[in-house]
């Protein structure tokens, strides 16, 4: 798993409170850590932009093409996108203690 970057930082103070981290705030962080958009995510699927965006708000379900795509680009396992894993949980824990860490410094 790689060290959290400031942007995941800014991130995870919507996610990190929460017992689940939505499969929106999920590809928000790995959007991040890859440095791409959105908009190139779901050009990169071969999908518009309004379908991944109703994909990512749970109003329309991801076909198994669009879930591997989606995980190929984003250079993870799918269950990190789409499952349960205690991937999250061991992220949000790491990037809390990188966080008290750096303020500890301050």
């Amino acid at each position: 798993m790689s060290s959290c970057t400031k942007k995941t930082l800014f991130e995870l103070k919507n996610v990190s409170g929460c017992g689940h981290i939505g499969i929106k705030d999920r590809v928000q962080v790995l959007l991040m850590r890859k440095g791409i958009s959105q908009n190139e995510l779901a050009d990169e699927i071969g999908i518009n932009k309004g379908t991944l965006s109703k994909i990512l708000n749970g109003h329309w379900g991801a076909s198994t093409y669009i879930k591997i795509k989606m995980a190929q680009i984003l250079e993870v396992d799918s269950l990190v996108i789409f499952g349960e894993t205690g991937y999250w949980k061991d992220y949000v824990n790491s990037c809390k203690h990188l966080n008290e860490v750096g303020n500890e410094s301050d």
